[in-house]
């Protein structure tokens, strides 16, 4: 009975994945044609194009392409991580080692950070500085070791409410003083807003000030308090990921869309990355990048 409830789950999870990937009907990788050969003698039906012979399967150019992990855990993670989940919790829900945990969680951030790469804020822009793990007692004009300086824009809604959310680093070496300085602000403004919004933007960078974007303090700060309490703080070599996750649960809220559909979408479409590629990339992740001039 159990064995039958399972590959009834992992049928169900194979539809909603197979409309998630090809919304508009199965189309050939290779040449777009739509006329398909069905093979199901493996795990994953196989899927050979009738006109070039091509053959592709339902998890081919996902982020579960590869993965030994059961669908059903696949859909299980994409669930968890609509709350944000550390992957010490998430392997002990769904069963999978901590090191497989850890990856799912990091491919399901991959696709929502490659989908972040692709569109900017428009409307309404506020930018404002905020420094994570700021040390509040630190007296030196240089940063702490802990502090991250970040930089957040938020765009608002026709009833004044935060609609667009991104928060990014900022690569402290390029910064004089601990303070952020206008040339981080314009970089910022250039790659995350839209360049017809980019002269009526708001940018704040001093800390303190009657002219700050409370919303989008309170937004920010309460990041740092499920970033604190879910995974104990995190490393400036991880953050960027995390904060992307945060704005991208943020931002579907406000525009009433489930972020389990938009994050399934997703994960469908973005290729699958490795374990290696995803240690190499993060320690070389660039933060906001600042044009130094000669």
């Amino acid at each position: 009975m159990e064995d039958r409830l399972v590959r009834e789950q992992e049928a169900d999870c194979a539809r909603r994945l197979f409309m998630a990937k090809w919304p508009h009907g199965i189309q050939c990788p290779r040449c777009a044609q739509r006329d398909f050969y069905t093979i199901r003698s493996r795990k994953f039906a196989l899927y050979e194009c009738r006109a070039c012979g091509h053959q592709t399967t339902l998890t081919a150019g996902t982020v579960m392409e590869g993965s030994r992990t059961p669908l059903r855990k696949w859909f299980q993670a994409i669930q968890y991580l609509s709350t944000g989940i550390s992957a010490t919790r998430l392997h002990k829900l769904i069963g999978v080692t901590y090191k497989t945990a850890w990856l799912m969680n990091h491919k399901l951030r991959r696709a929502i950070q490659e989908a972040d790469g692709k569109w900017q804020i428009a409307g309404q822009v506020h930018v404002k500085g905020i420094f994570y793990g700021e040390q509040r007692f630190h007296a030196s004009v240089h940063f702490h070791k802990r502090e991250q300086p970040l930089l957040a824009g938020a765009s608002l809604d026709s009833k004044g409410n935060l609609s667009q959310v991104k928060i990014k680093k900022v690569n402290k070496a390029t910064l004089r003083t601990r303070s952020i300085d206008r040339r981080a602000g314009q970089a910022f403004l250039n790659q995350h807003v839209h360049s017809s919004d980019r002269p009526q933007a708001v940018c704040t960078l001093h800390r303190y000030g009657s002219t700050q974007f409370f919303p989008l303090v309170a937004v920010c700060h309460q990041a740092f308090q499920w970033l604190n309490a879910t995974f104990c703080g995190i490393g400036s070599k991880h953050l960027q990921a995390y904060l992307d996750e945060y704005s991208f649960r943020i931002n579907q809220a406000a525009q009433s869309n489930s972020f389990f559909a938009h994050l399934l979408q997703l994960s469908a479409t973005t290729r699958r990355t490795t374990y290696p590629c995803l240690i190499r990339d993060l320690l070389s992740e660039a933060p906001l990048q600042i044009a130094v001039a000669a």
